[in-house]
């Protein structure tokens, strides 16, 4: 609301939409952005942060070889055969 001087907002309700921001009667009270302190953030960079964490991390799951399986095919087709077993 008008009048406040809240620092910044931290919910886990916050999906980076946006509207938010887009629907503030009171132009540039909000702004998106990493740190209280820094500058908003452009909408069309906060998807590619997110695809470019998310890719980062396989990246550095299979360089460093964790991103595959000791299991073989079929022992994985049998323990999702008894999945249903398992409590």
């Amino acid at each position: 609301p008008h009048g406040r001087n809240a620092h910044w907002i931290l919910s886990p309700e916050c999906t980076s939409c946006l509207a938010c921001v887009e629907r503030c009667p009171q132009q540039d009270a909000l702004k998106y952005g990493l740190s209280s302190k820094g500058k908003q953030l452009p909408a069309a960079v906060i998807p590619l942060l997110i695809v470019g964490v998310f890719a980062g991390g396989i990246l550095i799951a299979k360089a460093t070889g964790h991103w595959e399986t000791s299991i073989s095919a079929l022992e994985y087709f049998h323990l999702i055969q008894r999945s249903h077993q398992i409590h």
